[in-house]
């Protein structure tokens, strides 16, 4: 955790709790287009309670039951880190390299992203969706049932076949405003890719990742003049 960061309790929120960050049982999921959805009540209990894992709860249009939807960073951490998350699709089970071509497929930033994601689990962090605060994540401490969120995170890279845009003042400026009117603070982490790196030939391994490095900076406001 950030040493000068202040947290903000929710009112009623109990002072002090048991937090588990590591789910307890073993689930299934079943991959649907670009996301993940746990059906199970039980799976979805303890990933919800144990470590807040899932984006938002839907109803499914066929029994009426509750699905967990998890983004791709936690699918993938559950999957591989945590060994606790087997994903189907179409009935068949997804291999680890199966699944990672697949999430790299659909989402072009998801190497960042997912890199982006293990750092902040290490610093103990309950991660959650950033978009609508236009981020890639969220960070809370505990949770977001007992406190508000401490930080939006932007993720960037140095990617060398990367079509993202790079950050500018302006785009700064704005995003800060953006953290600021809902009372966060902005963090800014940089993947920065080996060099090299290309893409086609860039597969899944368990050290696939040991040669990328994380650079973050928690930006304060300014002005900026173009």
């Amino acid at each position: 955790l950030f040493p000068t960061m202040s947290f903000r309790r929710k009112p009623g929120a109990p002072k002090h709790l048991n937090v588990i960050t590591l789910p307890l049982g073993k689930h299934t999921g079943i991959l649907k287009d670009s996301v993940v959805e746990i059906e199970n009540e039980d799976s979805v209990k303890d990933l919800q309670d144990n470590g807040c894992y899932g984006t938002n709860i839907s109803q499914s249009s066929e029994d009426g039951k509750d699905v967990l939807i998890i983004s791709k960073e936690e699918a993938f951490f559950l999957h591989f880190y945590l060994k606790c998350l087997t994903i189907l699709k179409d009935g068949q089970v997804l291999s680890t390299e199966n699944l990672f071509e697949h999430f790299r497929k659909d989402k072009r930033d998801f190497i960042s992203t997912f890199i982006a994601y293990c750092y902040l689990k290490s610093k103990g962090w309950v991660i959650k969706s950033g978009l609508k605060f236009a981020g890639d994540f969220l960070l809370y401490k505990e949770g977001p049932h007992a406190y508000h969120s401490s930080y939006v995170v932007s993720v960037e890279d140095d990617n060398p076949e990367g079509e993202q845009e790079k950050m500018t003042g302006r785009d700064l400026q704005r995003f800060h405003r953006v953290a600021e009117a809902s009372g966060k603070e902005l963090l800014v982490i940089t993947v920065n890719y080996p060099l090299g790196f290309k893409g086609e030939d860039f597969k899944w391994q368990d050290d696939a990742f040991e040669k990328f490095s994380i650079a973050e900076m928690r930006p304060m406001r300014f002005t900026f003049n173009p």
